[in-house]
């Protein structure tokens, strides 16, 4: 829940957000839709606590505040707009390094990419490296990767739309996680 936030723009001059509201529950799935600047990135980096909001609050499960503690970011999948990562990392790699990034153990790590890699077809790209694949597979990679910690909340920012993509928000769905997904 995310209740009067403010918060500044890239440049630090302007409002990217005012008094903005928003409540999200276990499977749903909530659209941000706007124009580029239009603040809906700003919230995505808000909620995480990676920009900070000038006044307001941020409430995870009841925890105000609770953005800004590490065990919350585990329960967090995010998929930024500008997805980047070492030009020789393959899927397998990614999705295994988001999965230590969330807390999990190598050996975890390794079984739920392999996990997620099958159930989407994927086995066959696994190793070959990003920089090789066509824009779909990339982007199949970053949708893995941002899941591998079975998060409680989705955030995706300008996701594609992909079968992959169809299938983790059904799947969130399901597994009564939310969903908060960012286009233009």
């Amino acid at each position: 829940e995310v209740v009067q936030v403010n918060a500044r723009g890239r440049d630090g001059q302007r409002d990217a957000l005012r008094q903005v509201s928003l409540q999200v529950i276990a499977k749903e799935i909530v659209g941000l839709v706007g124009p580029s600047g239009s603040g809906k990135t700003t919230l995505l980096q808000v909620l995480l606590g990676l920009t900070p909001n000038d006044d307001g609050k941020v409430r995870i499960d009841e925890v105000t505040g609770a953005h800004k503690r590490p065990k919350f970011l585990y329960s967090v999948g995010y998929v930024p707009e500008k997805r980047v990562c070492p030009p020789d990392f393959t899927p397998r790699n990614l999705i295994e390094f988001r999965g230590s990034l969330t807390g999990l153990a190598e050996h975890a790590a390794r079984s739920r990419a392999q996990d997620l890699l099958a159930r989407h077809d994927l086995t066959e790209l696994a190793d070959v490296p990003l920089d090789d694949l066509d824009a779909d597979a990339v982007e199949a990679a970053h949708l893995l990767a941002s899941v591998v910690n079975r998060p409680k909340v989705w955030l995706v920012d300008t996701p594609r739309a992909i079968p992959v993509f169809t299938a983790l928000v059904q799947d969130a769905r399901d597994k009564e996680r939310a969903v908060v997904l960012c286009t233009r």
